[in-house]
């Protein structure tokens, strides 16, 4: 799996880390985006730029068409999750899930990918440095908010889930795999989901 190769020095969080990430979050657009990067697997950008239209509260799933693949992907809604999501208030159609997030810049000092280790500091959160600067681009951590997507994968994998129902949910799968789900195979990416654990933190 393409991901989970790439990603073989990344390191996961440990649920007490998640659960310092949650309270050292800047704003409740930041939580909610940490407890959908972990609950989704989605990438930083998918799920900054996440819009109401994408989320069905009472189906329980986000359907949404990734930035990097471009393939659609469902993925049902953890419970922990939906609890986040069913006490904001809800958009309409194409109205931001996180509006302080949605259209921001992934790099640069004010982009999101530089927000996150922020959040990370303020947790007293450091990974192991796999790459310094040395003058060209920036340090590389083997924690990221991409760590939340490893951490995703892994607490399926570590349970036992398929690989080819992780691929569905991670848009690894092909095209024609992501394109319909039946019920039956709906509930089977239900269950997959509800194996993460949930998070220690009260919201």
């Amino acid at each position: 799996m393409q991901d989970e190769a790439r990603n073989i020095e990344k390191d996961v969080f440990t649920r007490e880390q998640l659960s310092e990430l949650i309270q050292a979050a800047s704003s409740e657009d930041w939580t909610g985006a940490i407890l959908g990067g972990y609950y989704t697997g989605l990438r930083l950008r998918d799920i900054a730029d996440l819009r109401w239209s994408a989320v069905d509260l009472e189906g329980r799933i986000i359907k949404v068409t990734t930035r990097k693949t471009g393939k659609t992907v469902t993925v049902p809604i953890h419970p922990q999750f939906a609890a986040w999501l069913d006490k904001q208030t809800r958009g309409i159609g194409k109205a931001p899930l996180f509006p302080t997030l949605a259209g921001k810049a992934g790099v640069g000092k004010s982009g999101l990918s530089m927000a996150f280790p922020r959040i990370m500091e303020r947790a007293k959160i450091k990974g192991r440095l796999l790459r310094e600067a040395n003058g060209v681009g920036r340090s590389q951590s083997s924690l990221s908010f991409h760590s939340l997507r490893h951490g995703f994968v892994s607490a399926m994998a570590n349970a036992g889930v398929a690989q080819e129902l992780r691929q569905k949910l991670t848009g690894h799968a092909s095209a024609e795999m992501n394109a319909q789900y039946t019920h039956h195979e709906l509930e089977s990416l239900r269950a997959a989901v509800s194996v993460i654990p949930s998070i220690g933190s009260k919201l």
